[in-house]
């Protein structure tokens, strides 16, 4: 299994994604890029292919304010303990607006 976590950076390009009825992308997408202004929420999309490239899992997660991270909440959702549970050599992709904090980052290197 291969986890990759990428923070979207200030040079995505997001003219083709970016759809302005769509907050969940719209946030995401354009954190951290000059003049806007910073999201108080992290946005996290949680991809699962087969190592063929098939799709497995998609779906997108945010944090519970002042709850829980958006990490522990795709970690404690069934359909993504399910995937990762009945599939095997897969990776996995999570885009995030915000880098993970060390406890996330040290719960998401035992996956």
């Amino acid at each position: 299994m291969a986890i990759t976590v990428r923070a979207v950076s200030p040079a995505t390009t997001v003219k083709d994604t970016y759809h302005s009825e769509d907050d969940f992308l719209n946030e995401l997408l354009w954190t951290g890029v000059r003049d806007t202004k910073l999201p108080n929420r992290t946005y996290l999309i949680a991809s699962i292919k087969s190592k063929d490239g098939e799709d497995i899992f998609n779906k997108r997660f945010k944090n519970e304010p002042f709850l829980k991270h958006a990490e522990a909440v795709m970690l404690c959702d069934d359909d993504f303990g399910d995937a990762v549970a009945v599939h095997h050599d897969i990776e996995i992709t999570l885009t995030l607006n915000y880098s993970p904090c060390s406890s996330c980052a040290c719960e998401l290197k035992i996956l």
